[in-house]
């Protein structure tokens, strides 16, 4: 449980007596705006803040793990975070991410570090407002979001890029950015210039070295 001055409270909800039930008390520094466990064993518990803060801890020894301060100020992000939705863990690959997004509806899937959080996925042309709820579903890797344009959509999350789908339709992919393209396109030029370079070099013979 949580309350507003950013204190939460671990219980063992099998114990009768209250003094007995409280395992730890976690200390965020600010009103707590989203809470849950995380782990394979759910050992973990992280916390959201209204000042757009993101803890984490291991639940039974009341450790902090990560503390990341405002995530808004961030100057090596080529992209507005304005707001932190919510987090959600990736059973396959043990990993727990941030969902953040600004208020033109675009959305970036962090993923959590002990020191630093990086993108892995952005979704982009599907909200055109605020998010302001998810739902995860880890066995189809499919990632629901709720906004205020009223729509819900269902993200499929891909190794690299992400499509949504709504109304059991699937909408066309998120145009690739001028960055992305030329990036791309210099990385398939390099790889043909590296087979061509290989293709004119003789050929070496391995050569029978008796012992």
């Amino acid at each position: 449980s949580v309350r507003q001055d950013g204190l939460i409270c671990v219980f063992d909800v099998s114990q009768t007596d209250e003094d007995e039930a409280l395992q730890s008390v976690l200390n965020s520094e600010s009103s707590v705006a989203r809470l849950g466990y995380f782990g394979p064993t759910s050992e973990y518990v992280y916390c959201t803040t209204t000042t757009e803060t993101m803890m984490y801890w291991h639940a039974d020894e009341a450790s902090l793990l990560g503390d990341h301060k405002d995530i808004r100020v961030d100057d090596t992000r080529d992209f507005a975070i304005e707001y932190l939705v919510d987090c959600y863990y990736g059973k396959d690959k043990e990993q727990l991410y941030l969902l953040a997004g600004d208020h033109s509806g675009a959305l970036q899937v962090l993923h959590v570090g002990l020191d630093d959080m990086r993108t892995s996925y952005r979704l982009a042309g599907g909200h055109s407002s605020t998010v302001r709820c998810r739902a995860y579903d880890s066995t189809n890797q499919h990632l629901f979001t709720g906004g205020e344009d009223g729509k819900v959509l269902l993200w499929e999350l891909a190794e690299s890029r992400a499509a949504f789908t709504t109304g059991g339709k699937k909408v066309k992919e998120p145009e690739a950015t001028k960055e992305e393209k030329e990036e791309k396109q210099s990385t398939r030029k390099a790889a043909a210039k590296e087979s061509a370079r290989k293709m004119t070099q003789p050929r070496k013979t391995a050569k029978f070295k008796p012992y």
